[in-house]
């Protein structure tokens, strides 16, 4: 099984030097597959153009950041999963 398929636990925080804030790092407009750094003091509004994902990159216990996990949600209609199709404990209004 492939270490991205597996579980992943969220970290635990106890303070804000835990974590960074990071966005895309983009290439010719796209984004890069990488993560940079946000300035610590800037608004967010001088640092990221709207509807900018803004990521949380978490620090392992030696201060060295971990490696960004997200699931992008799908673009394609076909591949969304209707959530009134689920099964749950409510009954379905008839």
């Amino acid at each position: 099984m492939d270490e991205d398929n597996l579980e992943w636990e969220l970290p635990k925080v106890s303070s804000l030097d835990d974590f960074e804030l990071a966005r895309t790092a983009k290439s010719q407009g796209r984004p890069a597959g990488q993560y940079e750094k946000l300035e610590l003091n800037a608004q967010l509004k001088t640092v990221v153009a709207n509807w900018d994902p803004i990521f949380v990159q978490f620090k392992d216990p030696n201060g060295g950041l971990l490696p960004v996990k997200v699931s992008i949600p799908p673009i394609n209609p076909e591949e969304y999963e209707d959530p009134a199709t689920q099964k749950g404990k409510r009954k379905a209004d008839e």
